[in-house]
Parts: structure tokens; C-alpha cells; sequence
């Protein structure tokens, strides 16, 4: 096969700037080449775009063919950006990479000639040509490296997409991106440089409007004192299943306020914390926290365990066993968010829970509906939750309570408890003796 040469640009002599491999140019030609081909599209009036392109199924491919059938396609693939991207850059990555840095106009286009090409000369149909684009519409600024990670960001975020080939870089996406790998990069060193509060929110009875319990939640707050909330920072750390770092850090900090509380008058009032359904999967996690409380001499009464309604569904059996081993010591096991997504009646009567947090969303949705035909159903699937726990022997607390109208509903509906911001916001402990005292 003839050598495939990057328009106008490549020595053939330079094995500097040469992939044997894909018989195109390598990605340091790109880092080399990228300013002064950007300058000459921008005298142009034409605007730079770098393309990070991908065979998405290649592993597969390899597998079912053999690798001399995969390197074939990386052949095709490399020689046909070449001939469709006239003009540009094209250069070979790594593996099943490449990069083309060329115009805007036209991308669309050359992309499905791309497909076709590939789709054409491939032995299966589940390779996919997936291309990440970044647009640099900044005429002052171009660096390749920058354009490069945003492009690649940009593929990898269509890779599981089966219809979608060409995906834009996003800013909003990539400034997440950044704040996932923040949260996951500094999570560890926030914990021990106790960067992480305690905040305490009531939760009340609603008839007498008595405070029954607090409810434990984190707040990150950090070197920059600035607030990360806990609807950042908890979900990604879940998802990388670091979640027990924060879970074990929150019960240690409770019992460690104990006494503090004692002092102000809030000592008897007992607390509830999250145990995510990911601790679960270690075996002593009823354990610990049975431990934990006895080393600072708390009365097991005084906490409280939350678990979501999703935790049913993670190691069943072990679960349950965990559940039973905390309620025999007396620690009392409340079911958070209940009605959010998993309900299952015959669940929730196997397993020996003493209390539903009734998911905000059942508040919100009446208050939505408050002017239109969908109100009644809305009120109904309240008051079936709650006649369901009644049913059961299981107490009830209601989520997200702001206003006395809702109170006086979830009164009449024969809800217990509630919790929100109008008994209290979360608060740091000296905050909270203020309000409650």
C-alpha cells in the first residue's frame, strides 16, 4: 500500500513525525504542526475544529477476527480521514485514535463518509465510528494539549450512545467533569483536615410540633471556604465507592459532639445518619457502628440508622442480617426516601424497619398539581404510603415540610413526623442550640 502522506506537510524522510503503524503522521507532527495550520485557517476566515476520533467495538473486533482484521480497519480508517479531510491534519493517537485538526465546514459530512467507509470494508456492523469535536471559536487562543483533552472528553462522553456518532464539546460538561475529579481528588484530605461539618436539621412532631430527632448531614467546606453541597460531592463519591470514608467520618464526628450537645441541652434528642447501601457490602458495617458508639459511651437510643430504599435490593440476605444485629442492640432503622424509585410492598415487610421517610417528592407533587385534575391522585398516593406504614406498625415522617399548609394536610392524611424548613434549616451544632433551645 502506497504511504499515506498528511497533506503538504510531512517529510517522509522524518521518522521523527511518522506511525508505522497507521502509515500517517504521529501525534507529536500535531503538537509541531497545529499553530501555524490554525493561523493559516484563521487568515482564511475559516475556523479550527480538532476532531478526536475512535473505533468504538474495536476489542471486540479483535477478538472475533483476529488482530490482523483490526489493524486492516485502522488502515482503512486512517487512509480514509485522510482522503475525506483534504487539507487538515490527520494523525494517529494511540490504538484506535486519531485526530484530524481541520475547518468547521463540512465535519458533519465527511464523519458519515467516514462511517460508510469503515461500515463498508468491515466483517461486522457493531464497529462504530465515534468522534469527540472541539470548536476553537476563540481567534486569539489555541493550545493543542487543551483542545486535545476537550476532544477526547467530548468522544468519550457518546461512546455508549449506539445512535450518536459526533458529539460537541460542551463547556457546562466539562467544568462537572473537572468538579467530579475535584470532589474524588480531595475528598480524602477534606475528611482529615475535617473540612466536613456536621449539620443538624429538626425533625418534629406535627401535632405537637415537639422536636423528636435530628437528622446528621454533611457539609463540605473547603481551604477556600467555599460550599460544596452535598448533592455534589456524595453522589460521586458513591459512584467511586468511597462513599464509607464520609459514612464512618459522619458517625465518628456525631458521637464525638455527643457531649457538646449534652452541655447546650439536646444530649437526649436523638440523631439519625445516612448508611449508604454501598456499606453494606462489607460485612462488619453493623458492627462498626455498634462499636463505635459504645467507645464513646452513647446510648444505642440515641442514633438513629437511614437506609435508602435501593439498599433493599443490594445483598438481601446480608442486609437483613446487618438490620437485625442493629436492632437487637436498640439502634432504631429508618427507611429514607421511601417512594422515590424501588417501593416494594413485600420488602418492606420483611425487613424490620421502624420508621419511612416519605420521599419529598410526594409534597411536591401535590403542590404542583394543587390547581388541576391530577391533585386528587396525587393526595391519594400520599395517604396510601402512609395508611401502608400505619398497616405495618411503621411510624411516618414526611420530607420537605415548608409551609403550615402542608402540615395541616399531612396532619389530616395521619402523618406523624415531618422534617424541613419550616421547623428548621440544617445547621452546625452552635447554630442549632440557637434555634431549638
Amino acid at each position: 500500500m502506497d504511504s499515506i502522506k498528511n497533506n503538504k506537510a510531512l517529510n517522509s524522510s522524518s521518522e521523527l513525525y511518522h506511525d508505522n503503524f497507521a502509515d500517517v503522521p504521529n501525534i507529536y507532527y500535531l503538537y509541531s504542526s497545529a499553530n501555524e495550520y490554525v493561523r493559516n485557517l484563521r487568515n482564511n476566515n475559516d475556523i479550527p475544529v480538532l476532531l478526536y476520533v475512535n473505533i468504538y467495538g474495536m476489542r471486540l473486533y479483535n477478538k472475533q477476527f483476529g488482530f490482523s482484521e483490526g489493524n486492516k480497519i485502522l488502515t482503512i480508517l486512517a487512509r480514509a480521514l485522510y482522503e475525506v479531510f483534504e487539507d487538515s491534519i490527520v494523525c494517529h493517537a494511540s490504538e484506535d485514535h486519531f485526530i484530524v485538526l481541520t475547518k468547521q465546514i463540512g465535519i458533519e459530512d465527511n464523519i458519515r463518509s467516514i462511517a460508510e467507509i469503515v461500515g463498508s470494508e468491515a466483517k461486522s456492523k457493531f464497529l462504530t465510528i465515534k468522534v469527540g469535536a472541539y470548536i476553537a471559536e476563540d481567534t486569539n487562543y489555541f493550545n493543542t494539549y487543551d483542545a486535545y483533552d476537550k476532544a477526547r472528553f467530548a468522544c468519550g462522553l457518546i461512546h455508549d450512545d449506539a445512535g450518536k456518532n459526533l458529539n460537541y464539546f460542551d463547556k457546562e460538561d466539562f467544568d462537572q467533569y473537572e468538579k467530579e475529579l475535584y470532589i474524588i481528588g480531595n475528598i480524602r484530605n477534606a475528611l482529615d483536615e475535617h473540612q466536613v461539618k456536621v449539620y443538624y436539621q429538626p425533625i418534629c412532631n406535627i401535632k405537637t410540633g415537639k422536636l423528636v430527632a435530628f437528622e446528621a448531614l454533611a457539609r463540605w467546606i473547603d481551604s477556600g471556604n467555599k460550599v460544596i453541597g452535598p448533592g455534589d460531592f456524595i453522589p460521586e463519591i458513591e459512584r467511586h465507592h468511597i462513599i464509607s470514608l464520609l459514612d464512618n467520618y459522619m458517625l465518628n464526628e456525631i458521637c464525638k459532639e455527643w457531649k457538646d450537645r449534652q452541655q447546650v441541652g439536646l444530649g437526649n434528642i436523638p440523631i439519625s445518619l445516612n448508611i449508604s447501601k454501598d456499606d453494606f457490602r462489607h460485612e462488619d458495617v453493623s458492627d462498626f457502628v455498634i462499636n463505635t458508639i459504645n467507645n464513646y459511651n452513647i446510648p444505642h437510643n440515641l442514633i438513629i440508622v437511614e437506609i435508602t430504599e435501593s439498599t433493599l435490593y443490594n445483598n438481601y440476605a446480608n442486609l437483613k442480617e446487618q438490620l437485625l444485629k442493629l436492632k437487637s442492640a436498640g439502634i432504631k432503622i429508618w427507611m429514607d426516601d421511601f417512594g422515590s424509585e424501588y417501593s416494594s410492598i413485600g420488602m418492606l415487610q420483611t425487613m424490620d424497619v421502624d420508621l419511612i421517610k416519605l420521599d419529598i417528592n410526594f409534597l411536591r407533587s401535590i403542590d404542583e398539581n394543587k390547581n388541576n385534575e391530577r391533585l386528587e391522585k396525587s393526595t391519594k398516593l400520599l395517604e396510601s404510603a402512609i395508611k401502608l406504614a400505619k398497616s405495618l406498625n411503621i411510624h411516618t415522617l414526611c420530607e420537605g415540610a415548608e409551609t403550615k399548609d402542608q402540615l395541616e394536610l399531612l396532619d389530616t392524611l395521619g402523618c406523624e413526623n415531618a422534617q424541613g424548613f419550616y421547623f428548621g434549616k440544617p445547621e452546625p451544632l452552635n447554630e442549632t442550640y440557637k434555634t431549638q433551645k
